[in-house]
Formats: structure tokens, sequence, C-alpha cells
């Protein structure tokens, strides 16, 4: 081999390299898009049928298994980000009594959900938190 076949040999290495680094780079970021719509998706739902529990029920539900159990979610989403249906994080009202300092004052209510985001760590594609989704 020549001098010239070598550095014409080696520039094509060099190129097929940089084009398949590119290749998945781009894979990459179409597949943390689909993982970003998908959240979107799974809390849309989850929030649609919070929101029908509340008016079927006419109460607040206490845990997402609540959501699965009268029918308004078939199960509980896996977080795309976390791939776990268990980290979501839910925010909660708790009811408060305002004479719960006897002794004989009735148990409080569990908390009621009111939303639910990602319990993902870290951040999307565009620099927003996951915990703000």
């Amino acid at each position: 081999m020549t001098r010239k076949t070598i550095a014409v040999t080696g520039i094509v290495a060099v190129l097929a390299m940089v084009l398949v680094w590119h290749t998945v780079q781009r894979h990459n970021e179409q597949l943390q898009k689909a993982k970003e719509q998908t959240l979107r998706g799974h809390l849309s739902a989850m929030r649609a049928a919070l929101k029908a529990y509340e008016e079927d029920h006419h109460s607040k539900a206490h845990t997402l298994a609540d959501l699965v159990r009268s029918g308004e979610l078939a199960k509980i989403p896996v977080d795309p980000i976390t791939s776990s249906a268990s980290t979501w994080r839910l925010t909660v009202e708790e009811n408060v009594r305002v004479d719960d300092f006897r002794a004989a004052a009735p148990a409080a209510s569990a908390p009621s959900i009111i939303d639910v985001r990602s319990g993902a760590p870290g951040l999307d594609s565009s620099g927003r938190p996951w915990s703000d989704y």
C-alpha cells in the first residue's frame, strides 16, 4: 500500500466514525423526545383520571391504586424516565382538624392526591427538570 492509499483509508475511516457518532446521537435525541412525549401522555392520563375520580366519587383519590380500583386507569403507568410505576411524586392535601389536640378525636382521613409529577431526577432535553412535568 502506498502512503496515499493509507491516508485516504484513514480519512474514510474517520468520516465513517463521525457518521456513526452522528447517527447514534440523533437516535439518542429521538429516543429522549419519545420518552418526554410518553411522560406527558402518562401524566395527562393520570390527571384526567384524578379529575374523573373526584367527579364520580365526590372526593379525591388517596392513592394511585384507587384510580385503578375505580376503573379510571387500567393500571398505574410506568414513568418512562425512571422505568418504574412507583416513582411518581404525588402532591397531596391533608385534612387538618381544629380539635385534633383532644385525646378522643377521631383519626384524620388519609391525604388526598391533588396532582402527580415525575419523580425522575435530572433535566429533559430543553433543560427543564423532570419534576416540573
